[in-house]
């Protein structure tokens, strides 16, 4: 959810940044989202084996924390070295793919651990607070931009997404390799119960 939240909260903002502040072409902003693509195309081959060297937890934790340079770079872009495009194009391409290594080291947690009765209601209220928030999350990161300007609202958007680790590094699941058997349900697989 918080992760979502700040995708959304600074999505808006890094258009306006990159063709209003940096004054890139629309079809250079166009062109970069193509980064994005490759990004998240890169994680869904790469994220099962860093699932595997590094385990659920750890996983989800650093990807949450490596999210607060990957976005960064976005409002740096101005300052740093070379073009700004190019650095735009790699904070696309990072943000992308750690969302994706997040979004894979989790998936099976809700359908491995609920109750088979329970699995469509316990799946539909998680969708309502993680796809629910994103409305409120990208209208109040419109408004703050309206308000402060789009950078405060881009360095937010990092800490935000960094945020993103901290209920998993204070939860059971920091140390989880795989999932426990003892908190697996009656739905899991056999796959799932051997830690395949």
């Amino acid at each position: 959810m918080i992760l979502n939240s700040a995708t959304m909260f600074g999505s808006a903002a890094s258009a306006v940044y990159a063709l209003n502040v940096l004054g890139l072409s629309p079809a250079v902003f166009a062109l970069l989202s193509t980064f994005a693509a490759l990004g998240g195309l890169a994680a869904s081959f790469a994220a099962p084996a860093i699932r595997n060297q590094l385990g659920i937890g750890k996983t989800r934790i650093l990807a949450g924390i490596a999210c607060v340079p990957a976005v960064a770079l976005t409002p740096l872009s101005a300052v740093l070295p070379w073009f700004p495009a190019l650095w735009l194009g790699v904070s696309a391409f990072g943000w992308a793919f750690l969302v994706v290594v997040t979004s894979v080291a989790g998936a099976d947690i809700i359908p491995s651990i609920a109750p088979p009765h329970s699995l469509g209601t316990i799946l539909a209220s998680t969708r309502l607070f993680v796809l629910g928030v994103m409305p409120v999350a990208s209208l109040a990161g419109g408004a703050l931009a309206a308000w402060a300007g789009v950078e405060p609202v881009l360095w937010i958007w990092a800490l935000l997404a960094g945020a993103s680790a901290v209920p998993i590094a204070f939860s059971p699941m920091r140390t989880w390799t795989i999932i426990p058997t003892d908190v697996l349900g009656p739905s899991a697989p056999p796959a799932v119960r051997r830690g395949c």
